[in-house]
């Protein structure tokens, strides 16, 4: 089923309300604002002074009221503007006074309470109070200037009491940059080592690759100049002390290794099954073929490790 949107008229007179009861303040006040939901919302505040104008279960048909969603779209969509908030409330302060919502709360900033007791601000009242009238009868509602007053009054100190100790706080919030971190967005002071030290790194590398190529360079020079036999005997003797003492050493370690963990395997698994070798391929030999071992033995015995 398609939930029903609200009259026109609904909406209308929740604007003409909304212009009614608050009162826009410079850009240099943006700490003051005016909650979207809770007890001093304006929301609120309309449906105790016309409840015409508001969504109840009685409206079955013709002319909807607004609820409370629609009402803070209308006021969006006309010079209200909306903020995020996750500000710690003080202890005094209950969390029905701003949203049914303890983490993130909505507002509309630059925007305060109607003060009636204010002469000024009592005349701009009454000049709205006349609009809001005229158009609060189409929906069959009379609205009084006294409630009116009434009801900015009541919300007006409750709201001034709340944002006495407010002036300075920050109300907008915003994401910060990362610096310092891999992905992060910024140049932070790690960062900056990071970037440096893979430069540096890098241009270690390259000088390194580069004395590197020109020594070999010379080395075949030198070779070419005197001859393909010291060509030869150049490189018998780089290759043999490239491998040197220590390289026949640890090849001969490796084969010794090698040999125990050989002799090792084959004690143990020759508890449970005999294994033998032929063709250089490891094959496995039932237990009642004797033929098998003495076959692995000459084999073994035969093998020589070059």
């Amino acid at each position: 089923m398609v939930r029903p949107s609200a009259s026109p008229a609904s909406k209308a007179v929740a604007l003409a309300f909304a212009q009614a009861v608050s009162r826009a303040v410079p850009a240099s006040l943006s700490h003051l604002f005016i909650p979207r939901k809770g007890r001093l919302s304006m929301y609120d505040a309309l449906r105790d002074c016309i409840p015409a104008a508001a969504r109840s279960a009685e409206q079955t048909f013709g002319g909807y009221g607004v609820r409370e969603v629609e009402f803070n779209k209308v006021l969006e969509h006309n010079g209200f503007t909306k903020i995020r908030d996750r500000c710690i409330l003080p202890d005094e302060v209950e969390a029905t006074d701003f949203s049914r919502s303890s983490s993130a709360r909505y507002f509309f900033s630059n925007r305060r309470w109607r003060n009636p007791d204010d002469p000024h601000e009592l005349q701009e009242l009454r000049q709205a109070w006349l609009k809001l009238r005229q158009l609060a009868c189409r929906l069959g509602a009379d609205v009084s200037l006294e409630a009116l007053e009434q009801c900015c009054r009541e919300r007006y100190g409750a709201w001034a009491e709340m944002t006495v100790n407010w002036s300075k706080a920050p109300r907008r919030v915003y994401r910060k940059a990362r610096t310092g971190r891999k992905g992060g967005r910024g140049d932070g002071e790690e960062c900056r080592q990071g970037k440096a030290g893979v430069a540096s790194l890098s241009q270690q590398g390259s000088s390194h690759v580069h004395s590197l190529s020109s020594s070999a360079g010379k080395e075949v020079e030198e070779i070419e100049e005197a001859g393909p036999s010291a060509a030869g005997e150049s490189m018998v003797g780089s290759s043999t002390g490239f491998a040197g003492d220590e390289q026949l050493d640890e090849t001969s370690d490796k084969e010794e290794l090698l040999d125990e963990s050989w002799e090792q395997s084959f004690d143990d698994e020759n508890e449970e099954e005999d294994i033998s070798l032929e063709g250089g391929a490891l094959q496995r030999v039932g237990r009642e073929t004797p033929q098998g071992l003495n076959d692995l033995e000459r084999d073994w015995g035969s093998r020589s490790w070059t």
